[in-house]
């Protein structure tokens, strides 16, 4: 893994700011494989950067934006995320012992409910090519998760109502990722191969949002 000084660091840094004043035209500097064991990048605009494998141990990231950046195992121990924007960063397998971090690191925390059972909402496929909003129950004791964004998984859940686009009631609808898969009212879900963890977001599990807006856009 090849070391470069807090110099060095700064230039790919402007060279990745650069890159994002120019539309994110060309090719941005990439991070990745790199060691930047306790280097400062405080405040940097990392939006879409790529880290994938990198050893950030100590980095300072205060007030940066890592949004949509690729960390995937990369080692964050000891990193300094407080006020960092991490939204849809992706933190496969990435080390996140001892992190610091506040209410502001934005999206470390779980969006999802921890404990209790809560209301969630999925899209699926209504006829003639329209979509389905589909209200389910999670239980409270239902594996879940969330990781850098505002959709959810779970290992199980209940259809309660299926709506159309203009609110009115359905008895089924299917999904749009496999259109064998069929929704019905009152069913139950479940995962039993749910994977835990949390950060590997597009994978096994019942996936929904916490709101019908943000279900809606999906």
């Amino acid at each position: 893994m090849a070391e470069i000084t807090q110099k060095e660091l700064n230039i790919l840094v402007k060279k990745h700011e650069d890159w994002l004043k120019n539309e994110a035209k060309g090719k941005s500097p990439s991070f990745a494989g790199l060691d930047l064991s306790g280097l400062e990048i405080k405040g940097a605009n990392l939006y879409h950067s790529d880290f994938k494998g990198s050893c950030l141990r100590g980095c300072n990231f205060r007030y940066a934006d890592l949004g949509y950046s690729d960390l995937e195992g990369a080692d964050l121990t000891g990193a300094n995320l407080k006020n960092t924007n991490l939204f849809r960063a992706d933190l496969r397998r990435a080390v996140m012992e001892d992190v610091e971090v506040n209410e502001y690191t934005i999206f470390y925390f779980q969006v999802c409910p921890e404990e209790g059972g809560f209301i969630g909402y999925k899209k699926a496929a209504a006829e003639n090519g329209r979509y389905a909003l589909i209200k389910l129950y999670i239980p409270a004791d239902a594996r879940r998760s969330s990781a850098t964004s505002y959709r959810c998984r779970a290992d199980k859940a209940k259809v309660l109502e299926i709506t159309d686009e203009e609110g009115r009631l359905l008895e089924k609808a299917r999904s749009g990722r496999d259109a064998d898969f069929v929704y019905r009212v009152g069913q139950w879900l479940e995962v039993p191969e749910f994977d835990d963890d949390r950060w590997n977001e597009k994978t096994k599990g019942i996936h929904f949002y916490l709101s019908k807006e943000a279900a809606r856009l999906y």
